[in-house]
Formats: C-alpha cells, sequence, structure tokens
C-alpha cells in the first residue's frame, strides 16, 4: 500500500527541514512526499532541492491559496491514501505510517484518524486533541482533524476536491458536505500522530475563520440544529448531554465510525 504525503508551503524556510525530515524518517518506506510550493522567495525552495530524494515531487508555482495547492498535491498523488502535512507541523515519531498502514492494510477503511499534540508558540503550551465521537454536534464544533487524518484517494475522484472559494475552511466544508450526506467507513486511531504548530493559522482578517465557519454551517446545518448546539456548547451539562445515546441516535450521521 502506497502512501502520499502532500505538503504545501510558501516561504517556510525557518520550518520545512524538520517537516522533510519527519517524513523521511519514518519506517515504512512505500511513501511519496509531494511538496507544493507557491513559488517561495526565500530559502524554502533551496532546502528542498538539496534534500532531493527518490520519493520526493516538487511543484513550485503560484496558486490563489492554500486550497488550490493542496488541489495540486492530490492530482499529482499516486498513494492509495493521502495525508497532508504542513509545513510547520511534523509526525511525532518515526512509526506514525508504519502503524496507520498496518491497520489500514487489514481494515479498507475511507478515513482513518488519531489524536494530535497541539504546540502554541506564543504560550508554549500544549495539548492534545482527539475527537473519537462523530454525530452532528461533534461536526458542528470540529470535523476530524486534519492533522490526523488519512484520506482514501478515490474519495476526491468521488466528492471532487476542495473548493478554493473559501481561504481556510475548505476542508471543513468538504467534511461536512460528505459526512452528512455519504455513508463511510471511518476508524479512529487512539494513537498520536503529529505535532501541529498553532503559529501556521495565519490571516491578515481576524475575523475571516469566523466568517467562512458561518457561510458553511448555514449551509450544512438547519437552523433548529443551530440554535440547539450553540445552548447546549454553552454549558459542561449540555455537553455532556451530546455524549448520551439518545443524543446521537437523533443527531447521527450516515458515516459510520469504529
Amino acid at each position: 500500500m502506497k502512501i502520499s504525503i502532500i505538503t504545501v508551503c510558501l516561504n517556510a524556510e525557518d520550518t520545512i527541514q524538520e517537516t522533510l525530515y519527519s517524513v523521511a524518517s519514518q519506517t515504512y518506506k512505500n511513501i511519496e512526499h509531494i511538496i507544493v510550493d507557491g513559488n517561495s522567495k526565500d530559502k524554502t525552495l533551496e532546502i528542498i532541492y538539496s534534500f532531493s530524494r527518490d520519493n520526493l515531487k516538487i511543484i513550485s508555482e503560484s496558486d490563489s491559496g492554500i486550497y488550490e495547492a493542496m488541489n495540486k498535491g492530490i492530482q499529482a498523488a499516486t498513494g492509495d491514501y493521502l495525508f497532508f502535512l504542513n509545513a510547520n507541523d511534523k509526525f511525532l515519531h518515526n512509526k506514525v505510517i508504519e502503524i496507520f498502514a498496518t491497520k489500514a492494510l487489514n481494515l479498507n477503511k475511507d478515513m482513518v484518524y488519531g489524536t494530535f499534540l497541539e504546540l502554541d508558540n506564543k504560550t508554549g503550551e500544549y495539548g492534545i486533541k482527539k475527537q473519537n465521537n462523530l454525530n452532528k454536534f461533534d461536526l458542528w464544533k470540529a470535523s476530524p482533524f486534519q492533522p490526523t487524518l488519512f484520506y482514501k484517494k478515490n474519495l476526491f475522484d468521488k466528492f471532487g476536491l476542495f473548493s478554493t472559494e473559501y481561504k481556510i475552511a475548505s476542508d471543513y466544508e468538504w467534511m461536512l458536505k460528505v459526512l452528512l450526506n455519504e455513508k463511510l467507513q471511518l476508524y479512529y486511531l487512539d494513537t498520536l500522530i503529529t505535532l501541529f504548530d498553532l503559529s501556521g493559522i495565519s490571516t491578515s482578517d481576524a475575523d475571516l475563520p469566523k466568517k467562512e465557519r458561518t457561510v458553511i454551517e448555514n449551509l450544512y446545518f438547519s437552523k433548529f440544529e443551530l440554535f440547539f448546539f450553540n445552548l447546549i456548547n454553552k454549558t459542561a451539562q449540555g455537553r455532556k448531554l451530546a455524549r448520551t445515546k439518545l443524543f446521537g441516535k437523533n443527531f447521527k450521521i450516515p458515516s459510520t465510525i469504529t
């Protein structure tokens, strides 16, 4: 089984080397690493080319944003599963892909995802992020975490690429479009996958994440669902309600998670 790891970058000279080593050190060897560079003006490309390996594919050209770049990576990929590893992020250890591949070979799931370690460089604080439940409330709060998610390549053939309409929320929109309307097989792998660097999230418009999320929520959730989810999310008791069997039954999604 072949794994395609896609790294999108732009002017990432400070972090790209760690990302490259993170992939190269994996014990699982049937990997292709696709770098999609947005025509960097710093030393990013120099570092990438100095690291040249047989399994490294490099695309360097201007694009309209991160999702056009990710789509280029998807189209260039030849693996059975795809994984997006940002230029600010890295795998937590060298057996991550081996652990995933062992499970995926036996399970043949559409998506496999796990847990990540989140780093806030501003405060120096770490936090473990996991999501092993997926009813509508869970998807409203956050889709399966991109920094831990392995997609079957054929999902993008079937459901299309990421929309370039949004600047930072198209992966969330794609996930809602698919998981709220299609029956897929998902697997939660209870292991740490990546170290996710929050400093990689940047935009000149501080309100943009909220603006895009609001537009997307109104496309995929009813007014009642949005009102109810906002209400129960305000208290610990409400969030506990979202974990009950009755709630899960009434707000279930077509996909099955194991």
